[in-house]
């Protein structure tokens, strides 16, 4: 599913980018990368997506909405953010470890 077809208010899990490289590389910046959670807030009439990543509402255009794939997020997903997925653990005693 691309980011133009996600209904509004649902939480996705942004798969891929099939953009071309300077645009690729500017949504990267704005935080845009595959495996963001990612939320569409809004739809203007002239096709515009307004959407939610990291915190920040980013607009984007129907073409460049046309060509981000994203996947509705699962309970596993869920639950891997719930118990620190992605993130670094520490040992017992505070020291940085796996």
């Amino acid at each position: 599913m691309t980011l133009k077809d996600c209904r509004r208010g649902n939480v996705y899990i942004v798969e891929k980018s099939m953009l071309k490289q300077p645009g690729k590389r500017r949504l990267e910046s704005l935080g845009l990368t595959e495996g963001t959670l990612i939320s569409k807030l809004n739809e203007a009439i002239d096709g515009s997506i307004i959407f939610l990543v990291r915190g920040s509402r980013l607009a984007i255009g129907k073409d460049l909405a046309d060509d981000i794939i994203v996947r509705d997020m699962t309970e596993s997903d869920i639950r891997g953010k719930k118990n620190g997925w992605g993130k670094r653990r520490r040992n017992r005693h505070g020291k940085g470890g796996i």
